[in-house]
């Protein structure tokens, strides 16, 4: 994995020019070519499951704020999965919601402003409301956070920090463990965080490096600097030793990752592995 602050770092030694109007530029052109890879083509690795609890009664709750498509929508109560219906038409929705029901064991769900709608209602706290997501891509402009040092135990999902000032705005970047990056899943307090997945390595009194990277894979973020560069020397009018290097590590990118899914006329585009419920709906729910 390569940091924002690494790749503009790497970029400015490649144009051997550090001043500040080309840190700018870097800063730019990395964007730049970062979102011109994410919008080639629906890519896997751009989508995520958010999740959330229900609140007793309440009908409604807002998209994640990283959404850009919904793709798939469930819940889990009881230890049961359920995937509801989606309603597309809005007469329909409203005839549904003619006589009120409140139930943990959502049927029918909707989305409208920026919004997923229940039917029936969540009686209970007790339901999982998991967004299946294609994310913004939003650009990068954080530098590396370096304050202090990190601990985590292995098979572990907190990180307990010591010396430092962790904020809200962290989740989402990715924390150095045990010389892995594991991606920022909650935010605790200024000393804890949890990771999206448990710790592979122990890590013990770790001098913190916490970084804003790009949703490409890690393993291809040197393509985000090799095209930016390659576009500062086009730039440039100059001889230009890169576009061939960056448009390499493109095609194995489209070799490995390059499976998207299918639009459809739904605002729900469904995956295969969710567009059935695993579980019987139970009978009489509106007697």
């Amino acid at each position: 994995m390569i940091g924002f602050q690494d790749l503009y770092t790497k970029f400015t030694e490649i144009t051997k020019d550090p001043s500040a109007t080309n840190v700018t530029r870097a800063k730019a052109f990395i964007n730049e070519k970062n979102q011109e890879i994410l919008g080639l083509r629906n890519w896997r690795f751009t989508e995520k499951d958010r999740t959330r609890a229900s609140v007793a009664s309440l009908q409604y709750y807002p998209l994640p704020g990283d959404c850009q498509t919904l793709l798939g929508f469930w819940t889990v109560s009881g230890g049961l999965v359920y995937t509801p219906t989606e309603i597309t038409d809005l007469n329909k929705w409203n005839e549904i919601n003619a006589t009120s029901s409140y139930s943990d064991i959502t049927e029918y769900f909707m989305v409208k402003d920026n919004n997923v709608y229940l039917y029936p209602t969540p009686a209970t706290t007790g339901v999982t409301l998991h967004f299946f997501i294609r994310r913004l891509n939003i650009d990068m402009t954080n530098d590396d956070y370096v304050t202090g040092n990190v601990t985590i135990t292995a098979a572990d999902q907190t990180v307990t920090g010591a010396g430092t000032t962790f904020t809200a705005g962290m989740v989402g970047r990715y924390v150095k463990l045990g010389g892995l990056y594991y991606e920022i899943e909650t935010y605790t307090s200024g000393t804890e965080i949890e990771i999206a997945r448990p710790a592979v390595k122990a890590a013990s009194a770790e001098t913190t490096k916490i970084v804003e990277a790009s949703m490409i894979p890690g393993e291809f973020h040197d393509m985000i600097w090799k095209g930016a560069v390659s576009d500062y020397f086009d730039f440039k009018g100059e001889k230009n030793p890169w576009e061939k290097k960056y448009q390499q590590r493109l095609i194995l990118l489209v070799a490995k990752y390059g499976h998207g899914g299918s639009v459809t006329s739904s605002q729900v585009i469904r995956r295969g592995d969710s567009a059935q419920n695993p579980n019987d709906y139970p009978t009489g729910l509106h007697e």
